[in-house]
């Protein structure tokens, strides 16, 4: 059995059969074939960045590295760019900055792979994967068929793709084609209102997407765990969304409750102020606890188990639902 450790940024100790790691499309077609002969279980795998190994997996897990940046069209004022599933997200964004391209600056520092991107439709700071895709391709695994998938037929939601519904353990995503912007007329998006509290703090005039990048990893770097030093899979929980009548009762308990309305009439609720007032922030429970700087991280200080994270994600449930009549979404996939 071999470890998977090393695999997830939870740092849970559960094993498989083996790991293979894919880092040519042939490769993964090839071996996707032979373990459908064998009817053998197996898992997808990219940096394991959103991930809760309940358990030991009785499988194969392919540890998705490929890699590549391919230009695909340009003119003057946009650039379409095709990336490989294997390619480290926030490497990624670096390398767009770096070449004057933007529109990605606002998900810096995100953890994970390119291919993980569209199945979380990962977003933060205002911005969120699916206004910059064009497409996602994708290997269908019982048919060996290589499809491309329009952003239309991505079925995009918040933190919810086709991908995480219908299409999970149907497909694994190879590439993804983003349309970015460049040229000289950057306004930048600080329509998070504390992005732009972070900037009238600094007095920071016109942004750009460098110090726009810069601002926002600094701010994250310093409300999350670096999972190198704490391990953890980020946001344990999606921000809850609820309709405004359910926001106004909630306001006349709760005058101070952090929440975002939304463009169709609902409102986002802020999960990790909920989990905070519900008294959970730096709680410990043996290795597994609440991240003592952000409530919505759950952490593994040690030798945490994946159901030892799980218990405490259901205590932290319960206790959200009773005293709000709320009920929190763990937003990683539990395996």
């Amino acid at each position: 059995m071999t470890s998977l450790k090393r695999f997830n940024t939870l740092a849970l100790d559960a094993h498989c059969e083996q790991v293979i790691e894919i880092t040519e499309f042939d490769q993964l077609r090839t071996v996707l074939s032979e373990i459908q002969k064998k009817s053998q279980r197996f898992l997808i795998l990219g940096s394991g960045s959103n991930l809760v190994l309940s358990q030991d997996f009785p499988g194969i897990v392919l540890h998705i590295a490929i890699q590549g940046i391919d230009l695909l069209e340009q003119d003057k004022s946009s650039v379409t760019l095709s990336v490989s599933a294997g390619e480290d997200w926030d490497k990624f964004v670096g390398y767009c900055v770096g070449q004057g391209y933007f529109g990605l600056e606002n998900l810096s520092g995100i953890p994970g792979t390119v291919g993980a991107a569209p199945v979380q439709n990962i977003g933060a700071y205002g911005v969120e994967l699916e206004q910059l895709l064009v497409s996602v391709e994708a290997l269908e695994i019982e048919t060996g068929i290589l499809r491309t998938f329009s952003h239309d037929e991505c079925g995009f939601a918040y933190r919810d793709s086709l991908f995480k519904r219908d299409g999970a353990g149907r497909y694994v995503i190879t590439q993804v084609v983003l349309k970015l912007s460049k040229g000289e007329c950057y306004q930048g998006n600080l329509s998070y209102k504390g992005l732009q509290d972070e900037f009238n703090k600094r007095d920071i005039g016109v942004p750009n997407p460098s110090l726009v990048r810069s601002v926002i990893k600094e701010v994250r770097n310093g409300k999350l765990p670096d999972p190198a030093v704490l391990a953890n899979a980020g946001s344990f929980f999606k921000n809850p969304i609820v309709t405004e009548p359910t926001h106004s009762h909630l306001l006349e308990h709760y005058p101070t409750i952090a929440s975002f309305p939304l463009a169709d009439g609902q409102v986002k609720l802020a999960a990790s102020w909920m989990i905070e007032q519900a008294g959970w922030k730096g709680f410990r429970e043996g290795d597994a606890g609440v991240f003592e700087h952000h409530a919505l991280i759950l952490v593994n200080h040690d030798d945490a188990k994946g159901a030892d994270i799980l218990s405490l994600a259901s205590q932290i449930q319960d206790s959200v639902l009773h005293k709000f009549n709320v009920r929190l979404e763990i937003e990683p996939l539990v395996v």
